[in-house]
């Protein structure tokens, strides 16, 4: 009888825990808003949807389908935010964490987004403030406050895949003295902006250099260890090309602004400075001097102007303009790839 009631028992636990499983597969599939709408319905699917590993779990189905973001400057109702699948089939309105943090994205990972704001002070001396904030959950993290700068900081985040939090670079010109709140390094080298990519926690920006009277450009990688190195890139390479990440490698696409074209540069190779150019492709509907921000999602490579974004597709090699349609017609930010989540804005799973 004993061993009855105990198989019993058995076959209905191992039948809750497949029954849970299943839900959660479930429920790791739906868009952030209808997950926030399911936790109140019961104490078991607020537990679950409140756990580590479901947060883990739903972050990886979402970047499987993820999205373009971006603030339309000329909206004067409120704070904002624009998400455009990689098709541009739809556009969905998400709230920002301010009209003024809004305006200067810089960078999306895991969910979270990253923005600056800039205030000068007396003899021109520069302070920034970093705010991370999650649009879904509407949370927001103001990183503590820095020294002042002699000139407008970049900064980069290096975050990994393990979504076990992310490090805040900030480079700076320091003018005053230190308020001991963060960890400060002497770099010989200063990113020409804040525009970066991060790529397997390691964070790339595009630096200059004079040597022999010519401007040489260049690439400066730091890790989350903090290791810096310098990868050179292809002569051919304009002095100002866009870093992107194609198949988890470091890109460059490359104006050419008197054929009007761009050329996509592979690196294979970062200890030789190996590049391969992957294609080149001539941009016949507009022209590539008004292009001010490029980003790339799968096998396409979004360009950014203004007011236009055209996407061009490596493997069918076509353009397309994005249609906003009669109701949008507005100025925006320059598009971020984006994925929804449910981490917190320290970045760790298990907070």
């Amino acid at each position: 009888m004993d061993d009855s009631c105990n198989k019993l028992v058995c076959a209905r636990n191992k039948s809750l825990f497949e029954l849970e499983d299943i839900i959660t597969d479930i429920l790791s599939r739906l868009p952030i808003k209808s997950l926030m709408l399911c936790m109140p319905v019961s104490k078991n699917w607020r537990r679950l949807i409140s756990s580590p590993n479901f947060k883990r779990l739903q972050l990886l189905q979402s970047q499987e389908n993820p999205s373009y973001v971006f603030y339309p400057y000329d909206c004067l109702c409120c704070s904002v935010l624009f998400l455009t699948k990689v098709h541009g089939e739809t556009t969905e309105i998400i709230p920002g964490c301010s009209r003024h943090w809004c305006k200067h994205m810089i960078c999306s990972f895991n969910g979270l987004i990253c923005c600056i704001s800039y205030k000068s002070f007396f003899e021109k001396k520069v302070h920034m403030g970093i705010v991370i904030f999650n649009p879904i959950t509407q949370e927001v993290l103001l990183l503590p406050q820095s020294r002042l700068s002699a000139e407008a900081p970049k900064i980069g985040v290096a975050f990994g895949s393990r979504m076990n939090g992310y490090k805040v670079f900030r480079f700076f010109n320091p003018s005053g003295k230190s308020q001991d709140k963060h960890h400060e390094c002497s770099v010989a080298y200063n990113p020409s902006s804040s525009n970066h990519i991060c790529i397997d926690g390691t964070v790339y920006w595009f630096i200059q250099s004079v040597r022999n009277g010519l401007i040489i450009g260049s690439i400066l990688a730091v890790d989350m260890e903090e290791n810096f190195s310098v990868i050179g890139i292809p002569v051919e390479v304009t002095l100002y090309p866009f870093l992107v990440s194609i198949e988890g490698c470091l890109s460059l696409v490359a104006k050419n602004v008197c054929a009007n074209r761009f050329d996509l540069w592979i690196l294979q190779d970062s200890k030789e400075f190996t590049w391969v150019k992957k294609c080149t492709a001539y941009m016949h509907a507009f022209n590539i001097k008004e292009v001010n921000h490029v980003t790339a999602l799968k096998n396409e490579i979004l360009f950014a102007s203004g007011r236009r974004y055209f996407f061009y597709n490596m493997c069918s090699k076509t353009w397309r303009e994005f249609d906003w349609g009669r109701d949008f017609q507005k100025r925006v930010s320059s598009p971020l790839v984006y994925t929804e989540s449910l981490l917190p804005c320290n970045g760790l799973i298990g907070s």
